[in-house]
């Protein structure tokens, strides 16, 4: 049984569920407001979905090998849930918002969407070149359903906890303590990561087939601010070492490697027949995030 309250004060709605028999060691409401899209409804009255929700577990083995040489082992489990329904969403409405509709107290939702066809194994593009679809030929892609229209307000909650990325992490560090005039400190990393969605984690289905238990990233700028790319590495390792000369000179180097960035791939596809002229096109994924193509080492 789900216990919980809910009310509303000055034009915002408010939602506090409880879930009896979880332990929250970080416990935070979970709030649901209603905004204009250019500003708040009541300014006096400041509601904002809980903060991300980080639960993780830790251990360090340590252990000195011989004098000034020793080797630490770190093993890291973290889970992120409590995900915001705001822009920037993975699968989520990045552009438009979560759009609210008052007379009805409703929010867009997957319900909103609609089968727009399946996805074709090829496409021309404007230089006639053939593009392939790879895994997404078959694939349904969506679009909004008839009556779907644009409003001034939006919606701002939290997901449920269907949607929640985890992330499992192993670090081997070595450090030579300074001695005999050097140190050093090296280290090799491996991480791997995966975003859920379940069934209510998401508001646009486009792309959850390639998402669902897949790698997540960051996406960060490249190409001096001309474009953006996923900034996920499973492997690091990084070496430093210093060495103390005569007459308080040091020299120094340091060496780092990393697995390459992963190079997305996809498309868009439009059908302006389509019975809503909000979205009539859809950007669509060619593969998983597990089979994209990588930049070189660096």
């Amino acid at each position: 049984m789900i216990s919980g309250s809910s009310g509303s004060a000055d034009g915002f709605q408010v939602v506090r569920p409880r879930s009896p028999g979880v332990i929250d060691l970080f416990p935070a409401l979970i709030y649901a407001s209603v905004r204009w899209r250019d500003g708040i409804i009541d300014a006096k009255t400041r509601l904002q979905p809980a903060q991300q929700k980080t639960k993780y577990l830790w251990r360090t083995l340590e252990r000195e090998i011989f004098q000034d040489f020793g080797l630490a082992l770190d093993l890291t489990y973290r889970k992120y849930d409590r995900f915001a329904t705001l822009p920037g969403s993975y699968t989520g409405l990045t552009d438009m918002k979560a759009w609210y509709y008052p007379d009805t107290k409703h929010w867009i939702s997957q319900s909103d969407y609609m089968e727009a066809g399946k996805i074709p194994a090829a496409q021309v593009d404007s230089n006639g070149k053939v593009i392939s679809t790879g895994a997404a030929a078959g694939k349904s892609w969506y679009v909004f359903k008839e009556g779907v229209e644009y409003t001034d307000y939006n919606y701002e909650s939290n997901y449920s906890n269907d949607r929640y990325n985890d992330f499992y992490g192993i670090d081997l560090v070595a450090n030579k303590r300074l001695s005999h005039r050097w140190m050093m400190n090296g280290s090799i990393s491996l991480g791997w990561q995966k975003a859920y969605y379940g069934k209510s984690g998401y508001v646009d289905p486009n792309n959850i087939w390639a998402q669902e238990g897949e790698p997540y990233a960051v996406y960060l700028g490249g190409g001096s601010g001309k474009l953006s790319i996923p900034a996920y590495t499973v492997w690091m390792a990084k070496l430093q070492v210093l060495y103390q000369l005569p007459l308080d000179f040091d020299v120094s180097f340091t060496f780092t490697a990393r697995q390459g960035w992963v190079k997305p791939e996809g498309l868009t596809l439009a059908n302006y027949d389509l019975p809503n002229s909000n979205k009539q096109d859809a950007w669509v994924q060619i593969k998983k995030m597990s089979d994209y193509d990588r930049l070189p080492i660096i």
